[in-house]
């Protein structure tokens, strides 16, 4: 999406753990707050602050299967960063819609591949936009 901004999203990292862009002027994109990669940043600085649970043990960078492991296992980081992922997620949906008003937005994307995250999404997209955004949010069929 670019420089769009979440003024109200609380990022998975603090701006001192985890700059945002020069470009951006200080502020947080979508990508720097709910993407894959921001999410394995925020476990990977949990584990070297000795903030991260048990789940969290193996040596090396956190990888995708891990995160989707943990929240399939109820790992409590795992599940707040996937939450606040669908947050920022649903406000992007919720603003393109108002924006666009399309007849249906499609997702797409790693985090879909995530036990329990499009129905977070749903649900988000629910209280933030009503029903009749809900019934619009569909996620691709096309596979990863």
């Amino acid at each position: 999406i670019g420089a769009w901004f979440c003024p109200d999203a609380t990022p998975t990292l603090s701006v001192s753990e985890h700059p945002p862009s020069p470009l951006t002027n200080g502020r947080m994109t979508v990508e720097d707050s709910a993407s894959l990669m921001a999410l394995l940043d925020a476990v990977q600085h949990h584990k070297q602050r000795g903030e991260a649970g048990p789940y969290w043990a193996a040596p090396g960078r956190p990888t995708f299967q891990q995160f989707s492991a943990a929240v399939e296992a109820g790992d409590p980081l795992a599940k707040r960063l996937l939450e606040q992922a669908a947050v920022h997620h649903a406000w992007l949906t919720h603003h393109v819609a108002l924006l666009l008003d399309p007849d249906r937005i499609i997702l797409a994307g790693p985090l879909l591949d995530l036990p329990g995250y499009f129905p977070l999404v749903q649900r988000t997209c629910l209280e933030a936009g009503g029903d009749d955004l809900h019934r619009r949010v569909t996620r691709t069929e096309l596979g990863p």
